[in-house]
This record gives structure tokens, sequence and C-alpha cells, in this order.
């Protein structure tokens, strides 16, 4: 999550009206606001679901279930599609370690196939396929 601490303490008391206690964990605290503003903002079943989804992806970083299909044919393509992103920046993205096809860090000469996963950072994720 990319709430500073300090600023979560700020956040906290004008979102939600969790009360803490001091020997409470940032990280916990960060997920129970985070919960918290979700539920505000959808229902309480969307919030589990979010909540599911980030310990599950970002903190075990397993690979999501529910992927969305984009049809490239090259893995600079790819990650054209699903960064919205220029040709120079995906370039970028490779050479800077972000990508991964497969979990495997690609390299600028990597090929993609039907079937494979793209994994951009931590959040981004896209099968190619049709």
């Amino acid at each position: 999550m990319s709430v500073s601490d300090e600023v979560m303490e700020e956040w906290i008391p004008l979102l939600t009206d969790i009360v803490f206690d001091k020997d409470t964990f940032p990280m916990k605290k960060k997920l129970l606001m985070a919960f918290d503003i979700t539920k505000q903002l959808t229902d309480e079943s969307k919030a589990f679901e979010a909540l599911h989804w980030f310990n599950n992806t970002i903190r075990n970083k397993n690979t999501p279930d529910d992927l969305p299909n984009i049809k490239a044919f090259s893995l600079i393509e790819a990650i054209i599609l699903m960064k919205n992103c220029s040709k120079t920046e995906a370039k970028r993205l490779i050479s800077d370690g972000a990508v991964r096809v497969n979990l495997v860090k690609a390299d600028k000469d990597c090929f993609v196939k039907f079937g494979e996963v793209i994994q951009i950072g931590k959040r981004h994720f896209a099968k190619i396929g049709v």
C-alpha cells in the first residue's frame, strides 16, 4: 500500500470510525482502513473480495484467478495494451525487470504465445488470448 504511516494516521479519523490501540501494527491499520473505506463506497462483500485479492495477489505473490485476455503478437504490444503506454516505456519496463512472462523475468528478446500470463509490476496481469 502506498500510503505512508504518517499520512495514514491523519486519514484514519477523517475517513473511518475505527479506533486503534497504539500497539496496532501499521500494516494492520492500513488493511482495516482500506477495508472500511471500500465497504463505505461499495458494500461489505466487495470489501472482502478486495481484501482477499490484496492478500492473495500482493502479499502472497499469487497470480489472480480472473485474468483479462489480450490479443497481442509481441511482448511489447502486450505491455502497450496493458499499461496504455508508449513503445519506449514498454521497453524501459522490460529493461528495468518489471515484466514477467509465466513468472519468469522477461528480456527484450522474449516472445509470447497463446495462454501465457504477462505480469507488469505487482498489480498488472493479463493472459495472451483471443
